[in-house]
């Protein structure tokens, strides 16, 4: 079988991101603001959030029988329904491939589309973990914590990365 030359991405990766202060070196573009609407700045910081890949949204999910509860419970949280409260956390298992970062991107993309003022972080377990690594070395671990408590949802991909007892006891508290 022929395989496909992989296609180069035409579009910024969006990026899931919470407002307050910014970290050097990640910034993301924001559109220009519509007639009539108070201008923003032109970039927005992003402190805490990974790329979101945009062809991960649910329109483009194939939900089949394995992933439909899945993939209900991944609309009610980005919905923000009041359902949504049963889902909390949400924890999405399954093995490679089958859709869990399609779905986990698709809950981030969706949820800052339906309100974009929101306080959203998409990351993956690596990038959590690097950072939390570095807010221990350069003593800076309380302003993590606060940047953590400060948003409204929190999604964390890979989570099966993040092994021992004393990261998890952190994550949880």
């Amino acid at each position: 079988p022929e395989v496909a030359p992989a296609r180069k991405m035409t579009r910024q990766a969006q990026t899931a991101l919470a407002a307050g202060t910014a970290a050097p070196g990640r910034v993301e573009r924001v559109p220009a603001p519509r007639p009539g609407m108070p201008a923003e700045t032109e970039f927005r910081h992003n402190v805490l959030g990974s790329p979101l890949d945009p062809r991960y949204t649910f329109g483009s999910f194939i939900e089949g029988p394995s992933n439909r509860v899945a993939f209900a419970a991944a609309k009610a949280v980005a919905e923000s329904q009041s359902s949504a409260v049963r889902f909390n956390p949400l924890f999405l298992h399954a093995t490679v491939g089958l859709g869990k970062t399609h779905l986990l991107q698709a809950i981030a993309a969706e949820s800052l589309k339906q309100n974009p003022k929101s306080r959203v972080v998409y990351l993956t377990a690596e990038y959590f973990m690097w950072r939390f690594a570095t807010a221990i070395r350069d003593n800076n671990a309380l302003t993590l914590k606060e940047q953590l408590r400060d948003i409204d949802l929190l999604i964390i991909d890979d989570m099966q990365f993040l092994q021992g007892k004393s990261i998890q006891h952190e994550f949880c508290h």
